[in-house]
C-alpha cells in the first residue's frame, strides 16, 4: 500500500512539475530566447553601422591627406626655387616646437641640404636641424659629442663631417624587451656602428677615426659618470623611457656628463591638446607644459634651460592634425583596402593624432652651469 501511494505521488510530481514548466517555464524561456536573439541582431546591426562610419571616416581622412598632400607639393614647389644660403646663420634658436615657418627657414633648410635630405612637410626634418642649429649656435662643432638612442640617425657621420669626436649608439640589447625587438625590426635599432656610418656624409677613414660606438641605458646613468663631453643629445627619445618622470630625470642626470658650460639637445613629444590629461605609459609619454615648468626647478643650479616658445604657428600645415594611415603599410589596419594613399613624405606631418591626442614635436636646449 505504501508503496502504491509512493508511486502515485511521484506520477503527481511529475505531472505537476511538467505541467507547471510548460506553464511557466518554457514561456519565459521562449521569451528571453527571443530578446536574445533580438539583441544580437542589434550588435550586428550596429557592427555594420560602424563598418560604415568607419569607411566613411576613412575615406574622409583620405581625401584631406590627398588635399593636404597636393597643397605641400605645390607649396614645395615654390620653396625649391628659393635661393638656399651658402653657410648656416646664427638666429638666436631657443626652446621651441615645431612649426612650417621653421621648416620652410633658410636655416632649417640648409642643414635639411647638409644632411643630404629632400626637403619635406615632416617633423623629423625639423629635428635634425633643431639639433645641428643648435649645436651651430653654441659653436659646438669640432667639439666632443655624445648621442643617446640614436637608432640609424645620419647626426654622427655629419658630426665627424663637421670635426667632431662622437660616441654614439643605443640602449643596451636586451632580447626581452619588446619596444627594443620593435625597434630592431624595422632597422632603428643601432646593432653596430655600420648603421650610423653614412657614406654620403663622411669619409671611411674620418669616421673610424672619430667615432666611438658606445651602449647607455638612459634610465640608468652611472653616479660616477664623468664630465667628458661638450654636447649630448637625443631625438624623440626620452618619451619612450617608461614615464615623464623618468624622462625629466634622465635631462637631469644627464647633465654629470657635460663639461661645465656644455650643451644638451633633446627633442620628444608635447602634447597640444591639454596641460593635464596626457598619455603616460611604459612605451610612450607624451609631455605637457607644466612638465617642463617642473622641469626648470628641477635644474635649478644646475642648467639653464633656455626659453621654450610655445607658439604653434599660424600657417596652413601648423593647423593640420595627421591622422592613421601614416603610410602605405599601415592599410592593413584599414576598415577596407584597395585605395592608394599618399606616403608620409608627401603628406604634412608637422602634428599628428596619437592615441587620442594630438601631438608635435618639442625642441629643449639646455646649458650646464
Amino acid at each position: 500500500m505504501f508503496n502504491g501511494m509512493k508511486a502515485r505521488l511521484k506520477g503527481f510530481v511529475r505531472q505537476y512539475a511538467a505541467e507547471y514548466m510548460e506553464k511557466n517555464i518554457i514561456p519565459e524561456l521562449k521569451k528571453e530566447q527571443q530578446a536574445v536573439q533580438g539583441i544580437a541582431a542589434n550588435v550586428q546591426s550596429m557592427a555594420t553601422e560602424m563598418q560604415r562610419v568607419a569607411k566613411r571616416n576613412y575615406i574622409s581622412s583620405l581625401n584631406i591627406k590627398n588635399i593636404m598632400s597636393c597643397l605641400a607639393q605645390d607649396r614645395i614647389r615654390n620653396i625649391s626655387v628659393r635661393p638656399m644660403i651658402d653657410a648656416p646663420v646664427k638666429i638666436g634658436l631657443t626652446s621651441k616646437i615645431t612649426t612650417q615657418e621653421d621648416l620652410e627657414s633658410d636655416w632649417s633648410r640648409y642643414w635639411t641640404k647638409e644632411l643630404k635630405a629632400n626637403f619635406r612637410y615632416n617633423r623629423k626634418r625639423w629635428e635634425f636641424a633643431f639639433v645641428l642649429q643648435a649645436l651651430f649656435e653654441n659653436d659646438m662643432f669640432g667639439k666632443s659629442g655624445l648621442g643617446f638612442a640614436c637608432g640609424n640617425e645620419s647626426l654622427p657621420s655629419y658630426l665627424i663631417s663637421r670635426g667632431c669626436t662622437i660616441t654614439a649608439g643605443d640602449k643596451p640589447l636586451d632580447e626581452e624587451d619588446g619596444g627594443q625587438k620593435k625597434w630592431r625590426s624595422t632597422g632603428e635599432y643601432t646593432e653596430s656602428k655600420e648603421l650610423l656610418f653614412k657614406q654620403a656624409l663622411v669619409s671611411r677613414e674620418a669616421f673610424d677615426a672619430a667615432f666611438q660606438l658606445k651602449y647607455l641605458d638612459m634610465n640608468a646613468i652611472p653616479d660616477d659618470s664623468e664630465a667628458t663631453y661638450d654636447f649630448i643629445w637625443s631625438v624623440c627619445a626620452i618619451e619612450h623611457l617608461g614615464s615623464i618622470d623618468n624622462g625629466l630625470k634622465f635631462l637631469c642626470e644627464s647633465l654629470k656628463l657635460l663639461k661645465p658650460g656644455g650643451i644638451s639637445v633633446h627633442t620628444t613629444e608635447y602634447n597640444l591638446f591639454s596641460d593635464d590629461l596626457t598619455i603616460e605609459s611604459p612605451d610612450l609619454s607624451f609631455f605637457r607644459k607644466k612638465d617642463f615648468q617642473r622641469l626648470r626647478e628641477l635644474l635649478e643650479n644646475k642648467a639653464e634651460l633656455l626659453d621654450i616658445d610655445y607658439a604653434l604657428g599660424d600657417l596652413p600645415f601648423d593647423r593640420y592634425i595627421d591622422m592613421s594611415p601614416y603610410s602605405p603599410q599601415d592599410l592593413s589596419e584599414a576598415p577596407f583596402t584597395g585605395l592608394e594613399i599618399p606616403h608620409d613624405n608627401r603628406t604634412p606631418h608637422l602634428r599628428l593624432l596619437q592615441a587620442g591626442f594630438p601631438i608635435t614635436c618639442m625642441g629643449l636646449i639646455l646649458k650646464k652651469l
